[in-house]
């Protein structure tokens, strides 16, 4: 009986002793925890790292600042030889402000701005070497997708966070995804609310989140923006296109040559560019899609304008938009070219000088 007691014993010992070597449980203090919101730091000019044309894929734009947390009290972080014998560092992702759509090259969790397109993740970090405590690995620990993962770096053997109180620290980095579009605004800036939960130990130790409001992030991006160049082509000079001399009779066989000429875009950026042409000078009732005499004394001839990119013909009345797609680059020179002939209009032709005037409009989005 007694040997039969003795052995119950040491099985008891055995089973709420923990070597001292193993894993020892540590936490946050409960007067650490709480809500940290990043503050503003700097305007960050992403524009630069924009990529100015469709991507496929969301990509780290290489923009990122970093912001130590000031953890409360002087001793923030606890470490006890008792159960629950954890001390892993978990990052939990909060879904409020989270993309749906997009996440990072290695799973990271993106969160929006006000700008789509714009996104950027957040990176918990503790390196030794940045004075974020001894005897410890380092710390990279991202906060990952979907919305509820958490990231976690093992616990380790010994204490390894009783000396890690300081220079905990948020990298927040800059992204681009497949949505961005050049906007008429060039600044942007994040969106309030929670991204993350960090906490050491297992569920049930003290927590402390990581809030980001409206002034955090505030940066700079390209602005939509396009004009149009000059005229150019051989039969050009200023804004005048020379359509040439003709016979009457080349005029009522519709033969005059067609005068090429072009139309290039100025400082543009933009995923599309429209053109149209207007002009108040029109031809007799009846005809149409044709631009009548502004000047001169010749009669009976009008002029056609056709945009040989797309065999369309252009309408004076403006009715006639054509579009060019960008998305291979959105600052590229796109050149707008067209053609004028000279064409009877119906009434009698009759010799002499002809002018007509149109104007060309450019939209861009």
């Amino acid at each position: 009986m007694r040997k039969w007691l003795l052995l119950l014993s040491s099985l008891f010992c055995l089973a709420v002793v923990k070597p001292a070597f193993a894993d020892q449980s540590c936490y946050i203090e409960s007067w650490a925890a709480g809500d940290y919101t990043i503050p503003y730091v700097a305007t960050l000019n992403v524009k630069d790292r924009i990529v100015n044309a469709a991507i496929p894929s969301p990509r780290n734009m290489d923009v990122a600042f970093s912001y130590v947390l000031p953890l409360k009290g002087s001793d923030a972080i606890g470490c006890k030889s008792e159960s629950p014998w954890n001390n892993s560092v978990n990052f939990t992702t909060s879904p409020e402000l989270m993309s749906t759509q997009y996440k990072g090259t290695a799973g990271e969790a993106l969160f929006k701005t006000n700008v789509p397109g714009i996104y950027y993740s957040v990176t918990l970090v503790c390196r030794t070497g940045d004075g974020c405590g001894t005897n410890h690995s380092d710390v990279v620990l991202p906060l990952l997708a979907p919305g509820g993962y958490t990231n976690s770096f093992p616990s380790e053997s010994g204490y390894p966070w009783e000396s890690a109180d300081r220079n905990w620290t948020i990298k927040i980095s800059y992204w681009q995804a497949p949505d961005f579009r050049p906007a008429t605004s060039g600044a942007g800036h994040s969106l309030a609310g929670k991204v993350g939960t960090w906490r050491i130990g297992p569920p049930g130790q003290p927590e402390i989140n990581i809030i980001i409001s409206d002034s955090t992030l505030q940066f700079s991006f390209p602005v939509m923006t396009c004009n149009l160049g000059q005229l150019s082509g051989s039969a050009v000079s200023g804004n005048n296109v020379n359509l040439g001399t003709y016979f009457v009779s080349d005029i009522k066989k519709n033969s005059a040559r067609a005068v090429p000429f072009t139309i290039n875009t100025q400082n543009c950026n933009a995923t599309i560019a429209s053109i149209k042409m207007t002009s108040k000078y029109l031809p007799p009732a009846g005809v149409y899609n044709l631009l009548g005499k502004s000047a001169g004394s010749a009669s009976g001839v009008a002029v056609k304008i056709m945009n040989t990119d797309y065999n369309v013909q252009m309408d004076p009345g403006g009715m006639v938009n054509v579009p060019y797609a960008r998305s291979d680059d959105w600052t590229k020179v796109t050149y707008f070219n067209f053609s004028a002939q000279v064409l009877g209009d119906g009434t009698p032709v009759k010799s002499g000088d002809f002018k007509t005037a149109a104007t060309f409009i450019l939209s861009y989005q």
